[in-house]
């Protein structure tokens, strides 16, 4: 299975990545919109992951775009695509994290 990954933090992109490696997945990973368009174009993807806040093009424009465009019989876009867009305010999810730890950590 291959999945794209489109995510612009390199920190954030690495996480992402391991675990579908882990299982086996091939992961291309790309780090602005306008390149996750054009790798979904080119090639047939079982899911993708989209950045709402990528450079040049965000994750909700690279959807939109692909729904509009008129793919021909030979594209690896059988359906039309879909997607689901998850919002993460990271500050309130490490809040508790953060809050919980007392002195500085040493590595």
């Amino acid at each position: 299975m291959r999945i794209l990954l489109a995510e612009d933090d390199p920190l954030l992109g690495d996480a992402l990545q391991t675990g579908p490696h882990e299982l086996g997945f091939l992961v291309d990973w790309v780090r602005d919109g306008l390149a996750a368009e054009r790798e979904l174009r080119a090639h047939p993807y079982t899911a993708a992951v989209l950045d709402l806040g990528l450079p040049s093009k965000d994750g909700t424009e690279v959807l939109a775009a692909l729904r509009r465009a008129r793919f021909g019989r030979g594209s690896p876009w059988r359906r039309r695509p879909h997607g689901l867009a998850l919002k993460v305010d990271a500050s309130k999810a490490l809040g508790g994290l953060a809050a919980s730890l007392k002195a500085p950590l040493a590595a």
